[in-house]
């Protein structure tokens, strides 16, 4: 089992209802749940909605404390999906996955600004809706709806523009802590979500599918690795991947179909990379003996259905 799997274990199997979870904090302090009951008046606006532009952009850092101990890497490219919610996924394989949305939704008829914690687990769709409870100029904190913060409380405290991180809980208990760096700016225009409902479901979002091929039946199973990035990885890798995905081709396998859902519209550079040496998870780039297509294809994603792309993995890395 990779680790990147392993990130996928760790953060969806903590909460019942669905998904991942939320936290307090040991940064700053935030306000209490009344202060930001009277912030969310009707003619003060949304409390705490001034998050969602300071949440666009590529961010990444290791995932620790989990359940499962501590893992590397964890990627959330957040945009906006439509002109209501702000979305990110980070895939692990073709059944898991986790997912953050934040969205103004009308929680016991009041605007409320709402942070989703789920995706799929073992097939199995989690999707955990937490509620804003107190805000500060650097810190928000979110709990569950109807179970409190004793079932599960999340925090989001930044330190500086380009620096967060988010501690979870749940029913008590240390379940994640991410620092993470933005990598890589958004442009969110002037996103300016109008008030859902409760339910809200995620908005329709294209998909990315990749039909790749190779010479000769593999002898052994082997990881093929998707890269999708809105800056060129070059020979180094010197890149910062928007979206990820792997599937194990068996033994004998001369192609293998990648589908990359949920993704945001628009340019990437696109590389697909077989990783004869098993070792990709390690380098996040391919070495000596790896099978790839071009480097950094381009690739444009269309607005709506899915995009359908053939990569030869013809080159092999001297």
């Amino acid at each position: 089992m990779s680790r990147l799997l392993l990130v996928a274990l760790a953060l969806l199997a903590g909460c019942d209802d669905g998904g991942g979870a939320s936290a307090p904090t040991d940064a700053a302090p935030v306000a209490d749940a009344a202060a930001v009951e009277d912030a969310a008046a009707p003619d003060a606006g949304v409390a705490g909605a001034e998050l969602l532009p300071r949440l666009a952009g590529l961010w990444s850092g290791p995932a620790s404390e989990t359940p499962l101990g501590a893992f590397p890497v964890l990627n959330m490219d957040v945009r906006p999906a439509d002109d209501r919610q702000l979305f990110s996924r980070f895939d692990l394989d073709a059944e898991n996955n986790l997912r953050f949305a934040f969205d103004v939704e009308d929680v016991g008829g009041r605007p409320t600004l709402v942070y989703r914690n789920g995706g799929y687990f073992l097939g199995i769709l989690r999707d955990t809706r937490t509620v804003l409870v107190a805000a500060s100029a650097d810190a928000w904190r979110f709990c569950h709806p109807e179970r409190g913060c004793e079932y599960l409380d999340a925090t989001f405290t930044f330190d500086g523009a380009d620096r967060l991180t988010l501690v979870v809980l749940v029913r008590g208990m240390m379940h994640l802590r991410w620092p993470a760096r933005r990598l890589e700016t958004r442009d969110v225009g002037g996103f300016d979500p109008t008030v859902g409902p409760a339910d809200d479901p995620f908005p329709p979002m294209p998909a990315l599918q990749v039909h790749a091929t190779w010479r000769g039946a593999l002898d052994a199973p082997h990881r093929v690795w998707l890269l999708l990035s809105t800056t060129p990885c070059g020979f180094t890798g010197a890149c910062n991947p928007a979206r990820v995905l792997s599937f194990e081709a068996p033994a004998g396998a001369t192609e293998a179909t990648l589908l990359l859902d949920q993704v945001h519209a628009g340019r990437y550079h696109l590389n697909v990379i077989l990783d004869r040496n098993d070792d990709f998870t390690e380098r996040l780039f391919p070495n000596s003996g790896d099978s790839l297509s071009g480097l950094d294809v381009a690739v444009d994603v269309a607005p709506e259905g899915t995009t359908a792309v053939d990569r030869r993995l013809d080159n092999t890395v001297p």
